[in-house]
């Protein structure tokens, strides 16, 4: 087991991880502890930079996921934000309501990326209401 403690900006940042064959298990700690499995890449930090430009060293792992992070995470956010009332013991009715929920915010990713309205005052919640 290979272990690595960093400083940075004041903060004692963890990342430790582990190798069987070609299996990485790794752990980062910066607000919270992230576990990751990985057979893509060598475990190492890089610098990132946010979207605000802010430079800030993470695991290439967290870095890849949130490169190609898209759609799916997105939908999964907003359907637990936005989800219809579904106050139901019956567990297929709650099924219903949660595919519901699902195609409803579906319909809206491909209205906004089809139809290019790309005002802010328009969002989800807007369409969900129409």
């Amino acid at each position: 087991m290979n272990l690595c403690f960093y400083l940075e900006e004041k903060k004692l940042r963890q990342y430790i991880w582990a190798r069987k064959n070609k299996i990485y298990v790794s752990e980062w700690v910066d607000k919270r502890p992230v576990l990751m499995i990985t057979t893509l890449n060598h475990p190492e930090m890089v610098n990132d930079t946010n979207r605000h430009g802010q430079s800030k060293s993470k695991p290439l792992e967290v870095a890849t996921y949130n490169k190609f992070m898209s759609g799916i995470d997105r939908c999964d956010q907003m359907v637990s934000h936005y989800s219809s009332p579904s106050k139901t013991a019956r567990w297929y009715k709650k099924v219903i309501f949660h595919l519901l929920d699902l195609a409803v915010w579906n319909s809206f990713y491909i209205y906004e990326n089809y139809v290019k309205r790309n005002s802010k005052s328009y969002g989800f919640i807007n369409f969900r209401k129409e």
